[in-house]
């Protein structure tokens, strides 16, 4: 995608995050990956707002496809890992989240510590 096109298709996700229109937002996301399936943005928007809505198996899905678009490269922000640790967690899933939490460990261990904080997950071996 063309960097014009790709700050645009950006700016579309985020509008009616600005004033609040979280479904239109969602809908938008929807549109995006339709039309460009490797969008990570609108995937990991999409994630964000589905787990916002208590529909962790879709938004665990969109954050799998995520890591399987750029496995080589960090496809999502702290926040996104910390909330894919959480989904596994919500999904009784400790082990899954404990992992998700070691990755998070090797490049932002300050944002790790405080998700350890908050849920009382602790990275140790599986």
């Amino acid at each position: 995608m063309a960097t014009l096109d790709r700050l645009l298709a950006q700016a579309v996700l985020r509008a009616p995050l600005v004033v609040g229109a979280r479904d239109l937002a969602l809908r938008q996301a929807h549109r995006q990956i339709e039309c460009t399936p490797r969008n990570r943005h609108a995937q990991a928007t999409r994630a964000h707002l589905l787990a916002g809505q208590g529909k962790n198996l879709q938004a665990l899905a969109d954050l799998q496809r995520l890591v399987e678009l750029a496995p080589e490269q960090q496809p999502m922000s702290p926040n996104g890992w910390c909330q894919l640790a959480r989904v596994h967690l919500e999904r009784g899933e400790p082990e899954q989240a404990r992992r998700v939490l070691r990755h998070l460990h090797s490049f932002e261990p300050k944002v790790a510590a405080q998700l350890e904080r908050e849920t009382g997950l602790r990275a140790g071996s599986v």
